[in-house]
């Protein structure tokens, strides 16, 4: 059985009539047995056996997948508030088995930021208010990658800069708490179930300018000038105005 490595086995010379005996024989399951393996035993004697038809039997067992799913999120360079930002979310299978899923990835973004679009090749994504929740449409094989591209709008709270964390799992899981007995996780390493992106925001900053004369008394003239922040954040540095004169 190539998806079996035997360990060890007992045995014994000769039997007599009506005595039976058990060898056990124990052996490590390796990725290839997944999702079933049968294993087939027979017996043979020197001694003519008059019925042969009952000298081989077969045992099949279900075995259960055992992944490493793996998290990354990036994003695309310049962020700025009344912009956009488009982030790539990748999910991974590091085997050592496919993953039967459905796979899911979960974003709830920030208050700051507001989810538009959501999409991927291989799965259904579904924004419900700030959360962008995606399912694989089959199973994952190992090595295989998910790509899921997000699109949001950036609200003026995201700067000085915003962090967002998007996380993978599969049934049976959780990130943090370890699953029940009831339903074992599947997946060896959760650790890399989460994946945080930080990503720097620039403000967006409008001035405004408005001049006009307020009185013009023989060589005197006043002018008043206001200067407005008609932009979605506050200055972050010192206000300076400017006259210059012709004529």
């Amino acid at each position: 059985v190539p998806h079996l490595e035997p360990l060890f086995g007992d045995g014994r010379d000769g039997l007599a009539v009506g005595e039976t005996f058990t060898i056990t024989v124990t052996a490590d399951v390796l990725p290839g047995a997944y999702p079933s393996v049968t294993n087939t035993a027979e017996v043979s004697s020197p001694t003519d056996d008059v019925d042969p038809s009952n000298n081989a039997a077969s045992d099949s067992a279900v075995v259960p997948p055992l992944v490493d799913l793996a998290i990354t999120k990036t994003h695309a360079e310049p962020v700025q508030v009344g912009g956009q930002i488009t982030y790539t979310v990748t999910v991974r299978n590091n085997g050592p088995t496919p993953d039967p899923g459905p796979v899911r990835m979960l974003d709830t973004l920030p208050g700051s930021l507001t989810p538009v679009s959501a999409s991927a090749d291989g799965m259904t994504c579904v924004v419900t208010g700030q959360t962008v929740a995606c399912q694989a449409l089959a199973p994952l094989g190992v090595n295989a990658e998910l790509v899921i591209t997000i699109v949001a709008d950036v609200g003026p709270a995201a700067y000085p800069s915003v962090a967002n964390t998007a996380i993978v799992t599969t049934p049976g899981c959780s990130v943090g708490p370890a699953a029940g007995p009831d339903t074992p996780c599947p997946d060896t390493d959760l650790t890399n179930n989460e994946a945080t992106d930080v990503a720097t925001v620039t403000p967006l900053i409008r001035l405004g300018v408005v001049k006009t004369l307020s009185s013009l008394e023989a060589a005197n003239a006043t002018w008043n000038i206001v200067v407005t922040n008609l932009g979605s954040n506050a200055t972050v540095a010192g206000i300076r105005a400017r006259a210059r004169w012709r004529g």
